[in-house]
């Protein structure tokens, strides 16, 4: 491999680290976050999460430890042997409860500070040789933390593994929060309801002694005046009992409540049902509410049952006060539930997003180098094939240079011409490497450009066949015949307007393979077919034919059909016609059948009015 492809493998090393870490982070999260939507069990994943640990960072045991409890929550261990003196480790984390706090993670042994013989002791017979701590910590509350035990050689911890720990510890930091304030809510719903229970268990009782035992009876006419009273309590009434005999409502209760109660009198003896009046008197500087019964008792009177429901009215509005407030305390802790649930699922989004960003970056880099595989295979087929078709000609120019060299004077003239020729002959074919060579260079690159002039493009065709047929020594007939769908004097006289360069490339290339693949005395069918706008070529065979698998990659540069056997190619004819095609905005198909022949038609725009450049300068101002 060259030094430039080193960098990328690092990088690619490294990357493909980071993503497993971020892996096996990612799914620990998303089972933590089940956790708090009340999916999975704690301890089940708190054990899942220790393993996992252990696994993925290659230690010899990891403990979570809470910290309300001295004694791990959850171990996984290589030996049972780490487990049993897990206290004394607590004790040191207790310890260092203040580096935890600070968002400290320890390391031991390079931490600063020296240790307590105990948890020397404790290593040793444990075999360890490191101890990783990490916080669990979450708005500045330790929860716990999570402890890595390495044993054998001792070990430098990455950056990326302790932030892996980190952001594992943090999500536990948070799961242990919202688990305890779930508590909280339990046990405050658990109050309420005792709370609610008594309260209703109290209202009834008093209720019930309400009902059985009033605080005064009083009898009164439809008129509203008083005939007779019996009071258990003295201060039911702003007056004595004794002394409202005879009196209005008016005379004795304030306004309001005369005026109501009158009108409930009418009520109970009209309907003959019990009527119900709540009211408030001001009694000894202080307010005493009333629950009046109106029950018809005669001719045009009333019996008016009351009964004090101050502590009733009072304890209704404490249970009012008790609902509130626990409504008002639910509502925060759901809120803060609902809170911590949406950093959760923000963070959940966010790693989801990295990992589509390094699912992307994998990506990219294998097709990179799926890019850079291609490009040195295609430099090593170029090297191939430039090597084999120059082996030959330059073969042939060296053995005739040779023998005019050296029997040059024994050479009749005319043996002479025949070797100059051979050299010619070698000379263009070489060339026409070359050319084609630098001209799928510059089509890569983007300078190949279209320069269009008008012509005759029957008489072009014409002749170009002529020329190919007499340079192939006539061993092939190439047929022409054009059809043009035109009326009138565009009939008569067709003048198309192309770039003849790159024409006379596709159709020599077409003209030339489909004579190569023949077999000597076919005939090659050449046709121009025209309309107002287009103009199609067809170049016709009778050869060996394209097989399938290789008609989707015919137009690659230096690819050659796998029937092509010892027939001279170099690969580039296909790819070079493919190249002026699209330069003409034009199309180009095939359709080959093996052992009976290939026909390529080419669809070219008949008038091309503008240049590539002027063509790219028109669209970039439209």
């Amino acid at each position: 491999m060259s030094p430039q492809h080193l960098p990328i493998s690092k990088r690619t090393g490294q990357e493909r680290i980071d993503y497993h870490l971020l892996t096996a982070q990612g799914a620990t999260i998303n089972q933590i976050a089940q956790v708090t939507r009340g999916v999975l069990v704690l301890k089940d994943v708190l054990q899942a999460s220790a393993n996992q640990l252990r696994e993925v960072l290659q230690v010899s045991g990891c403990l979570i430890f809470s910290a309300s409890d001295s004694q791990p929550r959850v171990a996984s261990l290589d030996s049972e042997t780490l487990f049993q003196p897990a206290s004394v480790f607590w004790e040191f984390c207790e310890h260092y409860r203040f580096w935890h706090n600070q968002e400290q993670h320890l390391i031991i042994p390079d931490l600063h500070e020296k240790i307590s013989i105990e948890l020397q002791d404790w290593m040793t017979v444990c075999g360890l040789c490191g101890i990783l701590v990490v916080p669990l910590l979450h708005h500045q509350s330790c929860y716990g933390a999570i402890s890595l035990l390495v044993t054998g050689n001792e070990r430098q911890w990455m950056p990326a593994e302790i932030t892996f720990v980190q952001a594992i510890a943090d999500q536990w930091a948070i799961a242990f929060y919202q688990t305890e304030l779930e508590q909280h809510y339990q046990t405050a719903i658990q109050e309420r309801q005792k709370i609610l229970s008594g309260l209703q268990a109290s209202e009834a009782r008093h209720r019930a002694l309400l009902e059985v035992v009033p605080d005064a009876i009083f009898r009164v006419t439809r008129d509203g005046i008083y005939l007779d009273s019996k009071a258990a309590k003295a201060d039911t009434l702003p007056i004595s009992a004794t002394e409202i005999v005879g009196k209005h409502l008016h005379q004795v209760l304030p306004k309001e409540v005369a005026g109501l109660m009158w009108e409930r009198v009418e009520q109970a003896l009209e309907t003959n049902e019990i009527q119900i009046v709540e009211y408030q008197l001001w009694l000894n500087s202080k307010a005493r509410n009333f629950e009046a019964r109106i029950v018809e008792s005669g001719l045009d009177e009333v019996s008016i049952i009351v009964q004090d429901i101050t502590e009733r009215v009072q304890g209704r509005l404490i249970l009012e006060q008790v609902n509130d407030a626990l409504e008002e305390r639910v509502e925060k802790r759901t809120a803060a539930l609902r809170k911590t649930n949406e950093v959760l699922k923000a963070e959940i989004i966010e790693r989801q997003r990295i990992e589509e960003q390094l699912e992307q970056a994998q990506t990219d880099i294998l097709n990179a180098l799926a890019k850079e595989k291609e490009l040195s295979d295609l430099k090593s087929r170029f090297i191939t094939v430039t090597s084999h078709e120059f082996r030959t000609p330059l073969t042939t120019i060296q053995s005739s240079a040779e023998l005019m060299e050296h029997y040059g004077h024994k050479l009749s003239q005319e043996k002479k011409l025949a070797h100059l020729h051979r050299i010619q002959i070698s000379v263009n074919y070489m060339t026409k490497l070359l050319n084609d060579v630098l001209m799928i260079g510059k089509a890569d690159a983007g300078k190949l450009k279209l320069e269009p002039e008008p012509f005759d493009l029957e008489s072009f065709c014409r002749t170009l066949a002529a020329e190919m047929q007499l340079s192939d020594t006539n061993q092939h007939a190439i047929a022409f015949t054009c059809n043009w769908g035109l009326e009138g004097e565009k009939a008569e006289s067709p003048i198309a307007c192309m770039d003849k360069q790159l024409l006379r490339q596709i159709l020599e290339n077409l003209l030339s393979n489909g004579m190569k693949y023949s077999p000597t005395g076919s005939t090659i069918r050449f046709t121009l077919n025209c309309d107002a706008d287009w103009a199609v070529f067809e170049i016709c065979d009778r050869g060996i034919g394209i097989p399938t698998e290789d008609q989707e990659r015919l137009f690659e540069a230096f690819h050659r059909a796998t029937n092509a056997g010892t027939i001279a190619g170099t690969g580039l004819g296909l790819a070079i016609v493919k190249k002026c095609v699209e330069i003409h905005h034009g199309q180009i198909g095939v359709d080959s059948e093996i052992g009976v022949g290939t026909t390529f038609t080419v669809t070219l725009p008949l008038y091309n009015s503008l240049s590539t450049d002027e063509h790219d300068e028109k669209n970039s101002s439209d």
